[in-house]
Order: structure tokens, then C-alpha cells, then sequence
């Protein structure tokens, strides 16, 4: 079974030295006694498995010796199967052997090891280095020569590479198979067909000046030369030649041979390593730049917030305005710092081909106006006015991803208020009705800034690339906005072109596509928060599990602030064993960090699982983490966590969990739902999971998969646990399910299933969590149909 861990040539040489091994303890059964010593202690000795990889040499080495070793030991049984007048079974003994291994891919290699019968062990034997071979022969045969005309017309008519003999005058004398059915020349057209007839125009008048120059006195240009030409097959695709031309030196009159070599695949070959070479120079500058870039980008930020932050620690931070801009100021660069991340994050999903767009309803035109306002205060510090300009014809509820638009605006305004020093801005939103009935939406945003010299503007899109110039050296940025914006536009099927004229500004402008929505209009209080007091979240016990001291601070700050207790493990290993030494249900939740030392998060949250094992409540954990891929969250959910929070952490994101945890109101929750029922929205929301998971479809399909396969069995069992009051098994069948709908995103069903698990098992409680079941039951076949429609559709797709 060791030889199926191996690969490559160390499994075909490992797997020979198997078979040397079986033969010699065969051949002892058998002949009870042989000369030739074990292999442990001959070949096996000589050959070093470790030193295969890259040596070929080495690997030769070692296959010669194995053969030789079983030559040797097949010439033993024949001569011992001889004296007995028996047959030898080595051949029988080798074809069981390649029975056993003939799945593996090197077996059918091991053949070439073992002799067939005695006549090549004999063959070999006489043939070994340094052996006088036996003397001459007297009377050699004659050859006669028509027969030796016939092999050397065999070897050309076999040849893979046409070959093609003529005369001076350029006629044909011979043709092989593969020359003639390229050239389409049928076999009794050979002598009447003339070989500058059938070449490219170029090298026929070269060959003809070298045939005719019997002087001498000039170099060759093809006569005698390898030199490289692309031919047109009957389909009339070019194909890549190396054509070789020779003087025969015949007698009589002088015959030329050519020889035509497809070098198609050669050449392909070698453009790929030229494009790789370039791609891997420009991928080498590009990371030059971007560690260049980045070291400016990250420092400028950084250089704000720890002075500010030195200043606010030295100081007695009595002038109370002073502080504020003081803290505002580290705010604002720590937002910028997040904002350069963010961009290097979106890039690096760009590059793999794996930035997501989304779907859904949005005000438009609000979108606009309030990004404008928001600049308004930036462009009025630098005496510079900002304006809007928003076709009455464009609808105000549209269908598209309203964080890309507000993304691409931002940084085409941000850029524009940075390169203009004084006039205005423009930002222009115009409708347009194509002749085919199609909608776009054209926008533009003008300045009257520094512009941008012609030679430079068709490299603004590429990636860290900025203009160099006096005034565009104030303004650094990490040369990704615009690449990003480029990207963004052509993701929703939109085109991003760029005007300007130097000294006098710039003029960005793209279209997308229009999709009118079938709302009249958003309703202000479908996306409200629910109200919800605080002290709802007092005295909840939270174990933060966190290897960083300043993140411990900060989280233990936001939760004391909110009268939650707090207790802190510096690693897996320690929230374990904290979480061990509490009675069961001590903890309403636990904060886990994914990288931590000793232990990380997702083998700690799967020893608390396993702890949990045969508990009806398990505690929810919310992975809390600065990795973002999509591999970390998919291991995460298998590890079962209930939310995946990334870092930095926002309070209201943390503070949503929390109140999620505790929330008993389910008025505004249905509400909700019914909304989506009248909007006629899947439960899941396929947007968002290929956002979470980098457009893995892959993994969804699984995700869906597991779901439709496991869910029906846990409803039924919930169903009939409830039936027949076995509420303990009910709660911890609530929170089994409550987590396969969360990872999926319907949080209707998960809050739900949250209230089952709360309230089923509690004595006052049962009837309510009843009533929260009938509520999940009501929803539960249009979940699953709406689940199942989807997988279609994504393994259709």
C-alpha cells in the first residue's frame, strides 16, 4: 500500500523493486536455491529513491540496475526450469504482479523490465559493456542496390517531416506521403508539378538565386540553411515550417532535397514562455509599484493617527474642541486607512476574476444627491463649487448594486476635488432611449482642474498607474481608484471613457444599462432598525476569545458600555477551558478570533461543539476576524458558527447580534416578511451568498445541496418532538436547523427557530414556542420549493 502514496518515477521505480523482491522469493520456492543474492541485499542497497526527484540521470541509473538484477535472476530460473525439463513461471508470477497494480498509471512501465523469453536474456547477456564482441565476418552479403534504393525511398515515404526532392529547374522527381497530401499533389502528378509553384514567392526567388550561382562568391541564403516560414494549409490557416534545403551532389545534374518540419507547436511553446516572461516582468514592476505605492498610501494615514493619538496621550486633553478634532482627525484617517484596504481587498477580487455585482431596488437619484452633498463640504474648503445635474426622465426607484454606483461616483468625484484647484464640478445624470427600446443612464462628472496631458490618458484605467507631473505629485494615491472604477462599469455592461485637455480639466463619463424597478417608490420604513433598548443586553455573559491586547481593550470597552460581562481568553486553548470550567448555559455567547496562537478559532469551536455534543442548547458563537476569503468563512461554517463578523467591528453590527440573541419581538419581523412575500423575493438571497462566498458557486451548490438533503429529516423530527412534547430534543433540533438558514441568510425562518430553541423547553414557556413553530410551519414548503428551484438554476447555469 506504500507505493499508492508515491508518484511519478519513484512510484515506477519503488513498484520494480516490489516485483525484484516477489520474483526472488518465488524463485527460492521454486528452484530452492539460487546464486544470486537477495535484493535487500544488492540492488535495493544501490538505489536511493530520495535522490529521483530532478535527477534524471540518477533515475536511468536505477532502472538499468533493476533490470539487470532481474535478467540475472530469470537467467537462474530458466536454467534451473531447463535441468528439470519444466517451464519457467516467471512470466506467470509477473502477470499476477501487474494485476494487482495494473490501476496504477506507471504499470504499464514495468514490463519493460522483465524479459519475454530466454532469447533476449541471452540478447542482453552477450551485449554486456566491455564484452569482446566475436570476430569479424568473412564474406559480408552484397547488398544490392535497388534494394538499398528501396530502404532509403521507405525511410523518406515514412518520414513525419515532408521531404521533397527536384532537380535544378524546380521539378519534382520525389514527393513523400505527408508532402503530398499537404501540398495536394496526387502521386502521378509528382514529375509535372514545380516545387516554385508550390513555395512562398520570397523563398522560391531566393532558393534560385543560390542554385544558379555556381561562382560561389556569395553567401547562401537558403541553399544548405534551416530557416523559418509560415505555410497556408487547404483550410488556409498558417502554419509554422522550418524548412531545410541540401544539395544532393547526385551525379550528373545536381538534386535538392527539402525538408519541411512543423514547428507550430515549437513556436506556440515558445510565444507562451515570451508572454509569460513579459507578464511575469510586469507582474514584478507592478508589485514593485504597489509596495511603493502602498508604503506612501499606508504611512500617510498611519503618521496622522499615532501622532494624534501621541498628542492625545501626553496631553491633559482639558480644551475639550481640541480633543474632539483631535479625535476626529484619527477617525478620518483610520477611515481612509480602512478605505486603501478595501480597495487593495476589491483589486485583489478583480484580479481573480471574482468581484460580485448585485441586484435589488434603489432610489437613484437620492444616491446621487446625497453623495453630492457629502463632497460639498470637502470641494467648498477648497473654494471649488459642486454641482448636480439629474434627468427628469430617470425614474426615481431603479434595479441594480447601489454600493458600486455610490463606489464609482465617489471615486470619480474624490478624484476630480483633488486635481481642481479652483471653478467647478459637474456631476450629470442623463437618460437615453437606444433605437432597439433599450434604457441607459449616461453619467458624467466634469471639473475644470490641472487635466491631463493627451500621451497620459489613455493610461489612467491601468492598474497603479498615476500621471507624474508638479501639480498631480501633491495628490498620490494608490493608483487602483480608477482601475476599480473601470472594472466596476464593466461588470454591469457599461464602458468608462475619459476627455480632458491639460490646464483646463477633465470629463469622466460612463453609461449603464437602466432597469426600471416595478416599485413606485421605497418605503421609508422598510429598512428602518428596530427600536430597541439597551438594557435588553444588560447582564448577558460573553466570552471574547482574542490574542490581540488593543482588540481586547476595544471589545471589552463596547461591551461594558452596555452593562454586558466580559471574560477574556488570549487564545483558543484558555476559551476552552474557560468555557469548560462554567455550568452549562453560563454563556449567551462567544466572540472567537479566527488566528490565535496555541490554538486557533476554528479547532477551538470545534472542541466546543464536541463538548456540546449531547447538549439541547448550545451557545451561538460569532466568528469575529480580519480574514476575509472566502476559505476562512467556509471553514468557519463547518466548524458551526451562528455569524461571521469581519473586523474592524462595528457596534451596530455587534449590537445587532446581541439583540438578535434576545429579541422576542417578532411583530416587525413578520411584517417584513410579508413585505418580501409581496415583492415576491426568494428567501435566499443568491446575491448575497455569492458576495459572502467570492462567487464559489461551487460551494453554494454544496451549501444547497446539504441543506435540501438534512432539513426535511430535522423537520420532521421537530414536527413530531413537538407533537409529542419531547421538548428538549425539540430545542436542540431548533438550533441545529436555526443555523443551516442563517448560513444561508433567511433570517425569518432562523429567528424563528431562535424562539423554538428559547422558549420550547422552558415550562412557561412551550406554548409560546408552539405558536413560533406554527409561524415557521406557514413558510417552511415555500422555503424548501424556493431552495430547491435555485440549486436547478445554478447547476443548469
Amino acid at each position: 500500500f506504500k507505493i499508492l502514496y508515491l508518484e511519478g518515477n519513484i512510484q515506477e521505480i519503488e513498484l520494480v523493486l516490489l516485483l525484484t523482491d516477489l520474483l526472488y522469493t518465488n524463485t527460492l520456492n521454486h528452484c530452492g536455491y539460487v546464486s544470486v543474492l537477495a535484493p535487500q541485499h544488492t540492488v535495493m542497497k544501490e538505489v536511493d529513491t530520495t535522490k529521483i526527484p530532478g535527477n534524471l540521470v540518477y533515475f536511468l541509473s536505477c532502472q538499468r540496475k533493476i533490470k539487470e538484477y532481474i535478467q540475472k535472476l530469470s537467467r537462474e530460473i530458466e536454467s534451473s526450469c531447463k535441468s528439470k525439463n519444466i517451464t519457467a513461471p516467471q512470466l506467470k508470477w509477473f502477470e499476477e504482479f501487474n494485476e494487482i497494480y495494473k490501476n496504477l498509471e506507471v504499470s504499464n512501465k514495468i514490463d519493460l523490465n522483465f524479459p519475454k523469453d530466454t532469447n533476449e536474456v541471452d540478447k542482453i547477456s552477450i551485449t554486456q559493456p566491455n564484452q569482446i564482441v566475436g570476430k569479424p565476418i568473412e564474406n559480408p552479403p552484397i547488398i544490392d542496390k535497388k534494394v538499398n534504393n528501396n530502404i532509403y525511398e521507405s525511410v523518406l515515404e515514412n518520414m513525419i517531416d515532408k521531404a521533397l526532392i527536384f532537380d535544378r529547374f524546380g521539378m519534382l522527381l520525389f514527393a513523400n506521403d505527408v508532402a503530398r497530401k499537404f501540398f495536394n499533389i496526387k502521386k502521378n502528378e509528382i514529375y509535372s508539378t514545380s516545387i516554385y509553384k508550390i513555395l512562398p514567392k520570397d523563398i522560391v526567388s531566393s532558393l534560385q538565386e543560390d542554385i544558379e550561382d555556381t561562382t560561389h562568391t556569395r553567401p547562401n541564403s537558403v541553399l544548405g540553411k534551416r530557416i523559418e516560414i509560415d505555410l497556408k494549409k487547404k483550410d488556409s490557416n498558417k502554419v509554422h515550417f522550418e524548412i531545410t534545403t541540401t544539395n544532393n551532389y547526385t551525379e550528373g545534374d545536381d538534386t535538392y532535397t527539402i525538408f519541411i518540419k512543423d514547428i507550430t507547436n515549437k513556436k506556440d511553446k515558445i510565444n507562451n514562455i515570451k508572454k509569460e516572461m513579459k507578464h511575469a516582468k510586469r507582474a514584478a514592476k507592478a508589485k514593485s509599484t504597489f509596495l511603493s505605492n502602498m508604503s506612501h498610501e499606508i504611512r500617510t494615514p498611519l503618521n496622522v493617527i499615532l501622532g494624534l493619538a501621541d498628542i492625545v496621550k501626553k496631553s491633559d486633553n482639558k480644551d475639550e474642541e481640541l480633543f474632539r478634532k483631535n479625535l476626529e482627525g484619527i477617525d478620518f484617517s483610520a477611515r481612509s486607512l480602512l478605505s486603501i484596504v478595501n480597495d487593495i481587498l476589491d483589486f485583489s477580487k478583480i484580479e481573480a476574476g471574482k468581484l460580485s455585482i448585485q441586484s435589488y431596488d434603489y432610489n437613484l437619484k437620492k444616491v446621487v444627491n446625497s453623495l453630492s452633498d457629502g463632497f460639498k463640504t470637502k470641494s467648498n474648503e477648497k473654494g471649488v463649487n459642486l454641482y448636480t445635474e439629474i434627468d427628469h426622465k430617470i425614474p426615481d426607484i431603479v434595479v441594480g448594486d447601489q454600493y458600486r454606483l455610490n463606489q464609482i461616483l465617489t471615486n470619480l468625484i474624490g478624484n476630480a476635488i483633488k486635481f481642481t484647484n479652483e471653478g467647478e464640478i459637474r456631476v450629470i445624470a442623463t437618460y437615453i432611449k437606444t433605437s432597439n427600446n433599450e434604457q441607459k443612464i449616461h453619467f458624467e462628472v466634469k471639473d475644470t482642474g490641472i487635466g491631463i496631458p493627451e500621451d497620459k490618458l489613455e493610461n489612467i484605467f491601468n492598474s497603479f498607474y498615476q500621471v507624474e507631473g508638479k501639480e498631480s505629485i501633491k495628490s498620490k494615491g494608490t493608483g487602483l481608484g480608477l482601475a476599480i472604477t473601470k472594472e466596476l462599469i464593466q461588470l454591469q455592461n457599461g464602458e468608462l471613457t475619459a476627455t480632458s485637455t491639460e490646464s483646463k480639466g477633465s470629463s469622466f463619463c460612463f453609461t449603464l444599462p437602466l432597469v426600471k424597478s416595478n416599485l413606485q417608490s421605497i418605503n421609508e420604513t422598510t429598512d428602518v432598525t428596530l427600536i430597541r433598548n439597551n438594557k435588553q443586553l444588560e447582564g448577558l455573559r460573553v466570552l471574547v476569545a482574542e490574542d490581540n491586547t488593543m482588540n481586547q481593550f476595544f471589545i471589552k470597552q463596547l461591551l461594558n458600555r452596555l452593562h454586558i460581562d466580559v471574560e477574556i481568553a488570549e487564545n483558543g486553548k484558555k476559551a476552552i477551558e474557560l468555557f469548560n470550567s462554567k455550568p452549562e448555559e453560563y454563556y449567551n455567547l462567544i466572540l472567537m478570533d479566527m488566528h490565535m496562537p496555541v490554538v486557533g478559532g476554528i479547532e477551538a469551536i470545534k472542541e466546543i461543539r464536541k463538548i456540546q455534543k449531547n447538549t439541547s442548547k448550545k451557545v451561538p458563537i460569532v466568528m469575529c476576524s480580519a480574514d476575509v476569503f472566502p476559505k476562512s468563512r467556509k471553514e468557519a461554517i463547518q466548524a458551526g458558527i451562528d455569524f461571521y463578523l469581519t473586523k474592524p467591528v462595528d457596534e451596530e453590527a455587534l449590537k445587532e447580534v446581541l439583540f438578535w440573541l434576545v429579541s422576542d419581538d417578532e411583530q416587525n419581523l413578520l411584517s417584513n416578511y410579508h413585505k418580501e412575500e409581496n415583492t415576491q423575493r426568494s428567501s435566499v438571497d443568491i446575491e448575497k451568498l455569492k458576495e459572502t462566498f467570492d462567487n464559489d458557486e461551487e460551494f453554494i451548490i454544496i451549501l444547497l445541496e446539504t441543506f435540501i438533503n438534512e432539513t426535511p429529516d430535522d423537520y420532521n423530527s421537530l414536527r413530531n418532538c413537538i407533537e409529542r412534547e419531547f421538548f428538549s430534543r425539540a430545542s436542540e433540533l431548533a438550533h441545529k436547523m436555526k443555523s443551516s438558514f442563517m448560513n444561508l441568510g433567511m433570517t425569518q425562518q432562523g429567528h424563528f427557530l431562535q424562539q423554538i430553541e428559547k422558549h420550547i423547553n422552558t415550562s412557561d414557556g412551550n406554548e409560546l414556542g408552539k405558536k413560533h413553530f406554527e409561524q415557521f410551519n406557514n413558510i417552511y414548503t415555500k422555503t424548501l420549493l424556493e431552495v430547491n428551484i435555485l440549486l436547478i438554476e445554478l447547476k443548469r447555469s
